[in-house]
């Protein structure tokens, strides 16, 4: 379970003060964390299965921080785990993580999508 509030994998606390209440503009980023997630999410599988350290830290990093800015909180923290792992070399048992972050991914990204479209009706 992550830290997010209410049980969610998103800090809607956090989306709200990010967006002000503009559903537009929530839409935007989410399609935004989204597109971008996926995309870091592919390159810290390939750096997990070519076993590359400093890939790992440096793609785990980005999505951090993406991931602290949208409140996923869970997801953010399975990243830092995978980035220090790069950044201390040892990459043995990043997929057992990676299977976690992908998991993590899947629920904030459903909670994240019902979010806009619940807004949007």
């Amino acid at each position: 379970m992550s830290p997010a509030t209410n049980g969610l994998p998103v800090d809607m606390e956090r989306i709200n003060d990010a967006t002000g209440g503009d559903e537009e503009f929530l839409a935007e980023l989410v399609e935004i964390f989204l597109e971008d997630a996926e995309l870091r999410l592919d390159e810290i599988q390939g750096a997990v299965n070519s076993e590359d350290p400093d890939e790992l830290r440096k793609t785990a990093h980005k999505l951090k921080g993406s991931s602290a800015n949208m409140g996923a909180n869970g997801l953010m923290s399975i990243a830092k785990i995978l980035e220090d792992m790069g950044a201390s070399g040892v990459v043995r048992d990043a997929s057992t993580h990676m299977e976690g972050l992908t998991a993590e991914y899947a629920r904030v990204k459903i909670a994240l999508e019902q979010l806009v479209s619940g807004q949007a009706s």
